[in-house]
Parts: C-alpha cells; sequence; structure tokens
C-alpha cells in the first residue's frame, strides 16, 4: 500500500518529534520526505492544519504545532487494519 504525501508527512513529523521532543522544520520535513521545495511542504502543512491533522497555540512561530489528538487516533486505527 502507498502512503499518501500528507501520511508520510504526518509519519515523518510523528518520529522526529518522538526522536527530539519538538517538531520538525519545514526544510527537515522536506529532506526526510523527499520534497525539495521549501513552498511544498508549507502548502501541505497549510492544508493539514486547516483539515485539523495538525494543530498548534503560536501561530507562525516555527517547530511550534504538533499533531492532532483526533490525527492519532485516526493514525492508530488505520495502522490496525492493515493486514500483517
Amino acid at each position: 500500500m502507498t502512503m499518501t504525501r500528507k501520511q508520510d508527512i504526518l509519519s515523518f513529523i510523528g518520529k522526529y518529534m518522538d526522536k527530539h521532543g519538538y517538531a520538525p522544520s519545514i526544510e527537515e520535513i522536506g529532506e526526510g520526505c523527499g520534497l525539495k521545495s521549501k513552498s511544498t511542504v508549507h502548502n501541505y502543512l497549510k492544508q493539514m492544519f486547516a483539515d485539523g491533522t495538525l494543530e498548534t497555540e503560536s501561530p507562525g512561530c516555527p517547530r511550534a504545532f504538533r499533531i492532532s489528538s483526533v490525527a492519532e487516533k485516526k493514525t492508530l486505527s488505520e495502522q490496525s487494519e492493515l493486514p500483517n
């Protein structure tokens, strides 16, 4: 099964935050997901904020975001549905 770009970004963000304790930069997300354009990464992040996948209490501050609890629950339920 192929991941969508948003799922790929969400997975990268989750793994990065688990390892470092804070959110990755736009540049780090791009590098980690194979995206060369910062504006492309920024557009995906804007979409993810708009659909509630990501949330922040400090708009405009780099690294001041987190994966929403709704998105975390959805990701866990999707992973449990995958065949072994």
